[in-house]
């Protein structure tokens, strides 16, 4: 079963998927004020299936985002996968370069409540996160 919820981003962007006969997860991400735009969006789906988070955020700001999680209410795989696609505001493809701007699939490890992920300026990330 999907579930789905906003996050309310501003600096500081928090999230709570309720669950039945579950304690809520909760996933606090915050930046560092002063240090990014506050142009931060973000969601955050949860697959009760395979226990798996789907956290998507998006940075149209020029500078890159660190983001700290914290989460409550699950433990993380120590591993999660990153899908980010992010360029030059001008960047387009075109025919003659077709993949200058294309979507990267990455490791992310040390992965726990706590842990800091930067989005990079001018970028989509779509963090795949399992649940232990």
């Amino acid at each position: 079963m999907k579930r789905a919820c906003v996050l309310a981003v501003a600096l500081t962007l928090a999230a709570t998927l309720p669950r039945a006969a579950a304690p809520a997860i909760t996933i606090d991400a915050s930046t560092s004020a002063g240090k990014v735009s506050p142009l931060l969006y973000g969601l955050m789906t949860e697959e009760s299936r395979s226990r798996t988070l789907y956290v998507k955020l998006v940075n149209p700001g020029s500078a890159a985002a660190p983001v700290q999680f914290d989460v409550t209410g699950a433990t993380l795989r120590p591993t999660a996968t990153a899908l980010t696609i992010a360029g030059n505001a001008q960047d387009t493809n075109s025919i003659d370069a077709p993949e200058r701007v294309v979507p990267k699939t990455s490791q992310v490890t040390g992965v726990k409540s706590g842990f800091t992920y930067t989005v990079p300026a001018n970028g989509i990330v779509v963090l795949t996160l399992g649940m232990q």
